[in-house]
């Protein structure tokens, strides 16, 4: 007698039966922004500048994660106190939340 495939599972957004390796890979290059030179360099005087990482995205016109990304592969890292220093200015930045108690 002729095994017969698995049924697909009612839900399963893949329901097409297949183990997750054979599904198709999305294809991600089609919206990749390639890192010319200027964008390269534009990064890099933005980061010396002391901009965040959100800030040099909307800049460059990528997400934070591709600048993120592009830093470390460079190695461009800030210390440890002039993150504190930006962390405290966003902290003084932002109005004082009441405290509501708890009960």
């Amino acid at each position: 007698m002729p095994r017969q495939a698995p049924q697909a599972q009612l839900g399963h957004p893949f329901g097409d039966g297949q183990h997750s390796s054979h599904r198709k890979a999305i294809n991600m290059s089609g919206n990749c922004t390639s890192w010319s030179s200027e964008r390269i360099e534009l990064l890099k005087r933005c980061f010396h500048a002391g901009l965040s990482c959100s800030q040099i995205a909307r800049e460059i016109g990528v997400t934070r994660n591709a600048v993120i990304g592009k830093m470390n592969r460079l190695g461009l890292s800030r210390p440890k106190d002039v993150i504190g220093r930006q962390l405290e200015r966003r902290r003084a930045a932002r109005p004082a939340r009441p405290k509501t108690a708890r009960t």
